[in-house]
């Protein structure tokens, strides 16, 4: 079964990537002011390896998608709150 949902043209708060975005900028950019570029790079690639070993806080980011959306019936919700 297919379903179609029609989003506004620009909505990050339905974007997990974006969710994932703030996180990375809240937590390796805004809290380590980098002074070069390859500083700034490491501090995103840390984070994102701290971010590796926790998959719980990456599924939330899809998790509070589907409670916005009420598609708590979806599948995505299922496989993600089984875990």
């Amino acid at each position: 079964e297919i379903r179609m949902f029609l989003l506004p043209s620009y909505s990050p708060e339905l974007n997990p990537d974006e969710l994932l975005n703030h996180d990375v900028k809240a937590n390796a950019v805004g809290r380590k002011r980098a002074r070069t570029n390859s500083e700034m790079m490491a501090n995103v690639r840390g984070h994102l390896r701290c971010r590796q070993p926790q998959p719980h806080v990456v599924q939330r980011f899809f998790m509070k998608i589907c409670r916005l959306c009420s598609l708590e019936k979806c599948s995505l919700f299922d496989a993600l709150s089984s875990k």
